[in-house]
């Protein structure tokens, strides 16, 4: 097999383990949710009280935060209390898709284990026929279990009144992101894995809400069914600092799309996909040892039009046993934000090597056992001495430009990089 189709072959393998493949999806416009002020939106009471045990709720959603341990955010919430809801949400460290509704106290959940990714598009859909119901990320179906409740059984047949999107009745922490293409269904429109739309919803005699988040201005978010079910941003129609705010597609920052990893040949090949608008922008790669401290190794410059498009970058000194990489994503005019973050782990017999050659912040010294070590610039004066135990990153920023030689007394080796 030739290099280059092995190549992507095992990048292949690779992102089916990693992650779910999100696509970069906007269309028009869409609604940006910021945790900071709470934001949410408001849309009108008893919106699902109608609904039995066949609906499909659905949307595009860009989260931009991870979650804690058993920490939840929720897409939409319709209820009235903390025993009487339904909610569909992001749940604990992996983000991964939870359903939940409750009546009289009586909760059913319904939890994947499936990873949504941060700074990524996803499709995520709950569809219920006859009280079976299955969650579907990005139109794959990732757990299907039995409900006890529907929504017309919620206040006790008598409705919703606290019926929100970004927020929910049993979790403090609000919605952080982007939310495109929320659609209310009276039917269970999917009922195998399905190829998400690429255009966006058109009404049809199921459609109970749809809500393309392209009104640009105003307070109203309007419904495109013939129901005329318009919500409204944060609680009321009023300004206020927990309204959402209006997003056209034309003007968003960099969106990931695929991010995968692959050790081959003693190098670990990084690609990635990425939407862009015309504005300057780079990634800048990190790496990890134990995937909490990130430095940056390298930086691969954004393609300066709009479009998708494709990008990648080798590490081509990765360090022994667990290297974990994540991309520092950079556009102008907004805030830095992260991918994912992936493992690639590398089993070899270490060898004495510093590395990168070229360095201004910090370099990684490799090391077969533990060693003394001593540091040397250019005139063979002594710059630091070091005991390590293991291999690890040494911080070099405080050194002044120029070559350097790094001595292992334990066999004589010698290395050196330079500081730039």
């Amino acid at each position: 097999m030739h290099i280059s189709t092995l190549r992507r072959f095992l990048l292949l393998v690779s992102w089916l383990f990693t992650s779910f493949i999100s696509r970069s999806q906007c269309f028009d416009d869409a609604l940006k949710f910021t945790r900071a002020q709470q934001q949410f939106a408001t849309l009108p009471n008893n919106i699902v009280s109608s609904l039995d045990s066949n609906f499909t709720i659905e949307a595009w959603i860009y989260p931009t935060s991870n979650l804690s341990f058993l920490q939840s955010e929720s897409i939409f919430s319709f209820g009235n209390s903390s025993s009487d809801f339904m909610t569909l949400a992001l749940f604990s460290g992996n983000n991964s898709p939870l359903f939940s509704i409750s009546v009289n106290n009586q909760e059913t959940d319904i939890i994947s284990t499936a990873k949504v990714t941060i700074n990524s598009w996803h499709q995520v859909a709950i569809v219920s026929n006859e009280g079976h119901a299955t969650l579907y990320l990005d139109g794959n179906s990732v757990v299907t279990d039995t409900l006890d409740s529907f929504p017309n059984s919620l206040g006790g047949g008598a409705g919703t009144t606290d019926d929100w999107l970004g927020k929910s009745e049993v979790s403090p922490i609000t919605f952080s992101g982007y939310m495109d293409e929320f659609r209310i269904s009276d039917v269970a429109r999917y009922l195998a894995n399905y190829t998400p739309p690429s255009s966006p919803f058109t009404p049809d005699s199921n459609t109970y809400a749809l809500y393309h988040f392209d009104d640009g201005s105003g307070q109203t978010i309007t419904d495109a069914s013939s129901r005329g079910e318009n919500g409204v941003l944060g609680a009321t129609s009023a300004t206020e600092s927990t309204d959402p705010s209006w997003q056209s597609c034309a003007t968003l920052p960099i969106f990931l799309s695929q991010f995968g990893a692959v050790h081959e040949n003693g190098y670990v090949h990084l690609q990635w996909t990425a939407y862009k608008d015309e504005m300057p922008g780079d990634f800048v790669v990190q790496r990890s040892i134990d995937g909490k401290n990130f430095s940056n190794i390298g930086t691969v410059p954004a393609r300066e039009s709009e479009g998708t498009f494709s990008y990648s970058f080798d590490d081509l000194m990765p360090l022994n046993g667990n290297n974990y990489y994540r991309l520092e994503i950079n556009d102008q005019g907004s805030d830095s934000k992260y991918s994912n973050i992936l493992l690639v782990t590398i089993n070899r017999t270490p060898q004495f090597a510093v590395f990168p050659t070229v360095a201004n912040s910090s370099v990684t010294v490799e090391l077969p056992d533990a060693a003394r070590l001593t540091i040397f610039d250019v005139k063979g004066a002594v710059v630091r001495q070091l005991n390590l135990t293991q291999s690890q990153v040494i911080d070099i920023s405080a050194l002044a430009k120029g070559f350097y030689f790094v001595v292992d007394h334990e066999t004589g080796e010698v290395a050196r990089f330079i500081k730039n």
